[in-house]
């Protein structure tokens, strides 16, 4: 059988292994939602772990332990599937309460760009970032596989 989750590099395999427990059930909830929905045979995970260089980590993909995870969009899915893909998963996922947090977001340049970043650095590969909150945050993460009962 085919695995439903492949990896660019072999490393990533075992980053993931040792990133944050709920990254990794968010990670296997999105490759189940891809092949379950038949959008892909498997997705493919390009970046964990990032190295982090000095000061405080800007990015969950830079702590310990790691909270952040990139999928291939790219030749993989058009816009429109992966947006439907983002939107599924911030519908079981609730990251925060606060507006404009959620565990997956479809990145591309030119959403980046409308958000201010700098034109000058390479621009951004299309990709579905996933992230969880730290421990820290409140309320805690909420995972959501069917409608609330009428109580």
């Amino acid at each position: 059988m085919t695995p439903i989750i492949l990896y660019k590099a072999d490393a990533l395999r075992a980053e993931l292994s040792c990133a944050d427990p709920r990254l990794q059930v968010l990670v296997h909830f999105a490759a189940a939602l891809v092949v379950n929905r038949g959008w892909a045979p498997y997705v493919v995970v390009t970046s964990v772990k990032r190295a982090h260089v000095s000061g405080t980590p800007w990015s969950v993909h830079e702590v310990d332990p790691c909270r952040g995870c990139d999928l291939r969009t790219r030749g993989m899915f058009n816009e429109e599937t992966a947006q439907q893909i983002e939107d599924r998963i911030n519908a079981v996922f609730l990251y925060s309460s606060v507006p404009g947090l959620h565990a997956a977001w479809y990145e591309t340049q030119a959403k980046a760009l409308a958000r201010g970043r700098d034109p000058k650095p390479r621009p951004i590969v299309p990709h579905l970032h996933l992230q969880v909150p730290s421990w820290g945050a409140a309320p805690p993460p909420v995972v959501s596989l069917s409608p609330p009962v009428p109580g």
